[in-house]
């Protein structure tokens, strides 16, 4: 089980960067991703809404834009990447 956690993370965070460059035009890997993720866990977010028990939506400042990102809190990574205009 550990490891398919770890492959979903991993096809998580290709998703996200994937939706970035779409959405954003921003390249967000893995590593830069893990900052957003530090953002979130340290409180340097907006809190937008709890959409299940492991996922959250969050506004985050990266790169003077403003991210709306889908967080899994049981995986630690983020399920994509959007702009804040998305509900």
């Amino acid at each position: 089980m550990v490891r398919r956690n770890r492959n979903k993370r991993r096809d998580q965070q290709r998703h996200a960067q994937k939706r970035a460059m779409e959405r954003t035009g921003l390249n967000i890997s893995a590593n830069r991703q893990d900052e957003i993720i530090g953002k979130i866990q340290k409180g340097e977010c907006v809190f937008v809404r709890k959409d299940s028990r492991r996922v959250s939506v969050f506004d985050v400042e990266f790169e003077e834009q403003t991210l709306r990102v889908v967080y899994d809190k049981q995986r630690k990574s983020l399920a994509t990447i959007m702009t804040k205009d998305f509900e």
